[in-house]
């Protein structure tokens, strides 16, 4: 069957790492990339974080809550030369706990010491 860009739809998926999510689809020889839209926590609102190029992204973000697991949705849709193109995917989802914060720094503690020459 020829590739027809007004019904194609990509499919992704997630493997959860450490220290991000990766979002991978297969990107197929017609496609220049897909858009990755976002929707997590109690948030009914999928973000944009972007396009992409290669075939897999690391969502690194913090959860919205520290230390508390987050569903995250993700959806994507395909496009040629920077127009989006055919359908979004089906939503497909991961549950995360990202890394906790790093501490806030120290205020009392003063600025290193510049170099001695």
């Amino acid at each position: 069957m020829p590739f027809d860009p007004s019904t194609f739809t990509p499919v992704g998926k997630t493997a959860n790492t450490n220290d991000y999510i990766e979002v991978k689809y297969t990107k197929g020889p017609f496609i220049d990339g897909v858009e990755i839209s976002s929707q997590r926590g109690s948030n009914p609102d999928y973000v944009s974080l972007g396009r992409i190029t290669k075939t897999k992204y690391q969502d690194s973000r913090f959860n919205l809550v520290n230390g508390v697991p987050e569903v995250r949705k993700y959806i994507i849709r395909a496009f040629i030369n920077d127009k989006l193109i055919g359908n979004p995917s089906e939503p497909f989802k991961t549950t995360w706990i990202s890394p906790p914060l790093p501490p806030p720094p120290l205020e009392d503690t003063p600025p290193p010491a510049p170099p001695m020459v």
